[in-house]
């Protein structure tokens, strides 16, 4: 029995130790490499030194950005550079990070199962959405029509403080479906793949109605019959000052909403509001003294800036 347990011992320590020598020489070739099966996208850099597998994985990237991806909008298609040359320098689109890539192929252990399962590490990639989106517009300039809401037509007549308040008729318009376009590129291009990808594009109707905006006229007349809006403040000195909003400015503000009341556009609000803040921004002051002779004939209190 003692034997038997002897035998099976020695057995199983030059199992081990034959296992140990086996899996050494096996993995010589593979010292300073990547360990095999590993995977940067759809690159294999198994067994690849770094610097091979670095310009191999490059190389694809560069051709891909070089050849760009087909776009297809309605039936047409075109080729969407993914760089462009601006004043000699060339400007990519959508950029790679191969250095975290690598950093992460390079630390992949070496086992001996690796040989039957693959270790795919993800290509990060970032893109550069409102450049592209202007380049494919560039491309099908007449792919998309912008919706236009229902808006008004105010101007004043003869009749003393009475306005003719008209409705320009809304436009339904083309809209191109961006979100799932670029969820597509990001994959394709994780994936270092340039097959054609289908640019959607779906009808948008007005959020504001012709109908809607003629049963908001009579409010419009009823906020115009106001002489003028006065915004009274406090100047840097504590002196009260005021601001008037005639009707004529008031009136390139209003717009009909959904709502069914009479809103105020804010682009043509911002615009008032930056004239507004003309009239009493100050810069900052700092105190200053003058001499003369060696003697302070002129000094200034600091200001503070509005």
């Amino acid at each position: 029995m003692k034997k038997t347990i002897l035998f099976v011992s020695l057995g199983l320590v030059v199992i081990i130790i034959f296992v140990t020598a086996l899996f050494f020489v096996w993995s010589l070739p593979y010292k300073n490499h990547i360990s095999p099966n590993v995977w940067i996208g759809p690159v294999d850099v198994g067994g690849l030194d770094p610097e091979t597998a670095r310009e191999t994985v490059q190389t694809q990237i560069d051709s891909l950005v070089t050849n760009g991806i087909p776009v297809q909008i309605n039936g047409v298609s075109k080729p969407l550079a993914l760089a462009t040359l601006v004043s000699s320098d060339l400007n990519e689109e959508v950029t790679f990070d191969l250095d975290i890539a690598m950093q992460k192929a390079q630390t992949v252990p070496l086992i001996s199962w690796r040989l039957w399962n693959k270790k795919i590490i993800p290509l990060s990639v970032s893109v550069a959405k409102d450049n592209l989106k202007k380049n494919i517009s560039d491309l099908f300039p007449n792919a998309e029509m912008p919706v236009q809401d229902a808006r008004f037509l105010i101007v004043p007549t003869a009749v003393n403080n009475e306005w003719s308040v008209q409705v320009i008729e809304d436009r339904a318009g083309n809209e191109l479906n961006w979100n799932p376009f670029f969820q597509t590129l990001e994959t394709q291009l994780m994936n270092l793949d340039d097959s054609e990808i289908v640019l959607k594009v779906y009808n948008k109707a007005p959020s504001v109605t012709k109908q809607m905006a003629e049963q908001q006229i009579d409010q419009v007349k009823e906020v115009l019959k106001n002489e003028k809006i006065q915004i009274s403040y406090f100047d840097s000195r504590k002196q009260p000052r005021t601001f008037e909003l005639t009707k004529w400015k008031l009136s390139k503000m209003l717009v009909p909403t959904q709502s069914g009341k009479v809103g105020i556009d804010e682009v043509q609000l911002n615009l008032f509001l930056d004239d507004f803040a003309k009239t009493f921004e100050q810069p900052a002051q700092d105190a200053r003294f003058v001499f003369e002779n060696g003697r302070v004939i002129e000094f200034t209190e600091s200001k503070s800036g509005v």
